[in-house]
């Protein structure tokens, strides 16, 4: 896949760091559905998510400590741990005051003049990957937006239809808020890597933040070469700078995939 839906920058794939067993990707033109599959409805996936799809790479040698050619390990540890604070929503300095970037990226959706559409969810920038940026009144709403955020990112959502004879019935749980999110996104990607079937409209029908489960609708069609755009692929989704915050008035979601 080569653009990104919404008139998105061109990203060069790369190598899924997670592979799905019976992965259909839609930049194979050879992918194809079950006979039977193509209005049936998922089964239910409730294990709850322990790893982050970034677990499995490989780590970077310093080299080292110290001398001629060397890198000082304290020093190029440091910087790394600060850079990777640095790039957490709400992220302070040692100032005690925040980045000239958190006021316009992190902070009350300032950046929402970058809003899609009719949609509550912009994408931000990142060195590699995407960030998605959802919004809504209440944890279900905000989950429902940054769901539709990815499908939209992989294909324009302007071109789905919803096919009344076509939904799927979505199932995740978690521990916390975070692995509730990460489970519920993973489902949602599980079933249209393997079935190929974008939602158009979601409609998250259970929040249990007691049990930490979810019950969602999704209302769309399958995805077609043929018909529908091709954006870039998201292969999975990651926990790197997730965030969930809740207001008096709205929640927002901050969630990084890997593309």
């Amino acid at each position: 896949m080569e653009r990104g839906g919404g008139g998105l920058p061109q990203r060069q794939p790369r190598a899924p760091r997670r592979r799905r067993a019976a992965m259909a990707s839609i930049a194979d033109p050879a992918a194809r559905l079950p006979e039977d599959s193509s209005c049936a409805k998922t089964d239910a996936c409730n294990s709850v998510p322990q790893t982050s799809a970034n677990d499995d790479r490989e780590p970077i040698g310093l080299g080292p400590a110290s001398g001629e050619g060397g890198v000082d390990v304290a020093k190029a540890t440091e910087a790394a741990t600060m850079a990777m604070a640095a790039s957490q929503p709400g992220h302070r300095g040692p100032n005690g005051k925040a980045p000239e970037w958190a006021s316009e990226r992190h902070t009350g959706g300032a950046l929402r003049s970058a809003k899609v559409d009719q949609y509550d969810f912009e994408y931000l920038d990142h060195t590699a990957d995407i960030q998605l940026h959802a919004w809504g009144a209440t944890h279900a709403k905000a989950f429902e937006q940054v769901a539709l955020a990815m499908f939209n990112y992989m294909t324009p959502l302007e071109g789905i239809a919803v096919d009344e004879s076509c939904t799927r019935i979505y199932e995740a749980s978690g521990r916390d808020m975070h692995t509730l999110l990460f489970g519920f996104l993973d489902e949602v990607l599980f079933v249209f890597s393997t079935e190929l079937f974008v939602p158009k409209e979601l409609e998250i029908t259970k929040f249990d933040k007691q049990e930490w489960c979810i019950c969602a609708t999704g209302r769309g069609e399958n995805f077609d070469r043929e018909r529908h755009t091709s954006g870039t692929e998201v292969k999975a989704i990651t926990y790197s700078a997730m965030d969930v915050r809740q207001t008096d008035t709205e929640v927002e979601v901050f969630v990084i995939v890997d593309i």
